[in-house]
């Protein structure tokens, strides 16, 4: 046989049938092709470049010692006042599109993210160096704004496997229903819901519709949580307000906890850390 560093091609086998004093003479024709394989190994060297670029670039590390930019001891938590909480959310409301308002709702979640809640939080900000790009692809895909990335904390803290006893399941928890609604098939063996890149796509594509009804991205997070039917129910009950946050009560009674924990959780990731 021919050594490894070659191809065999078997072209094909030919049968030619003639006919002779009424009888059938068949011969058969092998016609075998060696094919040299070419030297790829330069293309090996262009990915290991790359791969070092990328790191470089993103400057991924888990030194816990290059993390530390406060020089903290390796035991404590780094705790604020309020006053530092009310005034990072004043600077983190003027650059987005959302309303971020600093009120004791939401300072509550933000300490719930950075005490009590310490070690889920350590892996979803770990999670978030793999997820985080995939949403914000999806979303700067649609038009939309990024912060849309930090929901999936509060619907699944970023794991992908999670599935709730109503049957939502994923890094966006679709119900079944309307996850194949959006392309996301389930059968006895594969279960869309669960791939990070479809059901991010899916997820983009029901948040613009909410949002093409409502005309708020806030009221879209609460149709995509709660259900538009029970959202249209509590706008009904409010007296026609639409409006979920500020000095107002939370008037989804089952969501009650989900802006403070979605801006506690972009807070506490982008802001409780910083120098």
């Amino acid at each position: 046989m021919i050594n490894c560093g070659r191809h065999i091609v078997i072209g094909f086998l030919t049968t030619l049938i003639t006919f002779v004093n009424g009888q059938v003479d068949t011969a058969i024709v092998d016609t075998i092709t060696v094919i040299e394989k070419p030297d790829l190994s330069f293309v090996d060297n262009y990915d290991s470049i790359l791969v070092a670029h990328y790191r470089e670039m993103n400057h991924f590390t888990i030194d816990t010692g290059e993390l530390n930019i406060l020089n903290l001891p390796s035991d404590s938590i780094p705790r604020f006042s309020d006053a530092i909480f009310k005034h990072r959310i004043g600077q983190l409301d003027q650059e987005s599109p959302f309303s971020f308002v600093a009120n004791d709702a939401t300072i509550a979640m933000i300490k719930l993210y950075a005490y009590k809640r310490k070690r889920l939080t350590s892996k979803m900000l770990a999670y978030g160096e793999l997820y985080f790009p995939i949403f914000e692809e999806y979303l700067i895909k649609y038009n939309m704004p990024l912060e849309l990335k930090y929901l999936p904390i509060v619907e699944s803290a970023l794991n992908p496997k999670a599935k709730s006893s109503a049957g939502a399941g994923g890094l966006w928890q679709f119900m079944p229903k309307t996850g194949m609604m959006y392309g996301l098939s389930i059968t006895s063996f594969i279960d869309k819901r669960f791939d990070p890149y479809l059901a991010s796509d899916a997820a983009c594509q029901y948040l613009k519709f909410l949002h093409s009804i409502y005309g708020d991205w806030s009221m879209a997070l609460a149709a995509y949580n709660a259900g538009p039917g029970n959202v249209n129910k509590a706008i009904r009950r409010s007296g026609g307000k639409n409006y979920l946050l500020g000095n107002s009560t939370l008037f989804i009674q089952r969501d009650k906890k989900l802006y403070p924990s979605l801006y506690g959780g972009k807070l506490h990731n982008e802001l409780c850390f910083r120098a």
